[in-house]
């Protein structure tokens, strides 16, 4: 993915390094170079399956709260 930011008129160096470094952040590219810097064994599928239902059990409790306070009807 490619990134760029041009310099506007009478712009200083540090606002754009500061839009630049904003775009980057966004764009997700920065964290995922982080992620693929060291080998990491993936998780297998029973892990995935187990992990993924705590987080939708997570979520379940976590929406029965919220209903109870009336953010949701």
């Amino acid at each position: 993915m490619k990134i760029e930011s041009s310099k506007r008129e009478n712009e200083p160096f540090e606002r754009l390094f500061r839009r630049f470094n904003r775009k980057i952040q966004e764009s997700g590219v920065l964290s995922t170079a982080k992620e693929k810097r060291f080998f990491s064994k993936g998780l297998n599928r029973n892990l995935r399956r187990k992990n993924a239902q705590r987080r939708g059990q997570i979520k379940k409790v976590r929406y029965k709260e919220l209903r109870k306070r009336g953010f949701f009807r």
